[in-house]
């Protein structure tokens, strides 16, 4: 930053306040043609670079989300979703599922990895049983048997955009 430059703003904002205020005032600063001309192109200078910056910088915010905030789609009876992010880039979607007591999703075959993480409860596909804290890969081309809960769960699930094909 160098002497001049107005002071970088810390809430991810492309103008600072002293830019807010410049601009604001550029009627008053317009009536003197010279003053206002060039303090117009030092402004229209500051805040393109400040553009450019916050452009390339952008693709490498954080994301939050919390637990109570986001929506939840229904996938099925008693199955809800909830997306977290999206990749479409490298063609991946992160989402958690929400699964009620009883709940059942037919055999399918993946087109593409996926990851489960089972954070709460329990779900069984096939003869294979995942509790709290247990991590599942079905890789792509395999095939998952019935899918179901007895108790209900909440799963994070990493996958690829393609939808599974039904058995």
């Amino acid at each position: 930053m160098r002497k001049n430059d107005p002071p970088m703003n810390t809430k991810h904002e492309v103008l600072s306040e002293e830019e807010i205020q410049l601009l604001s005032d550029a009627p008053a600063v317009a009536d003197d043609v010279n003053a206002g001309s060039v303090r117009m192109q030092s402004l229209r200078s500051k805040i393109m670079v400040r553009v450019d910056k916050q452009e390339a910088s952008s693709h490498h915010e954080l994301l939050t989300i919390r637990a109570d905030s986001g929506e939840w789609e229904t996938v099925s009876d008693k199955i809800r979703k909830k997306v977290l992010h999206v990749d479409t880039d490298n063609g991946i979607e992160t989402y958690l599922l929400k699964i009620e007591a009883g709940a059942k999703d037919a055999p399918h075959i993946h087109t593409t990895d996926e990851h489960c993480i089972v954070l709460e409860g329990d779900v069984c596909f096939g003869d294979i049983h995942l509790n709290a804290g247990d991590y599942h890969l079905a890789p792509k081309g395999s095939k998952h048997d019935e899918a179901y809960s007895i108790h209900g769960a909440l799963l994070y699930i990493q996958t690829g955009l393609e939808q599974a094909l039904p058995v």
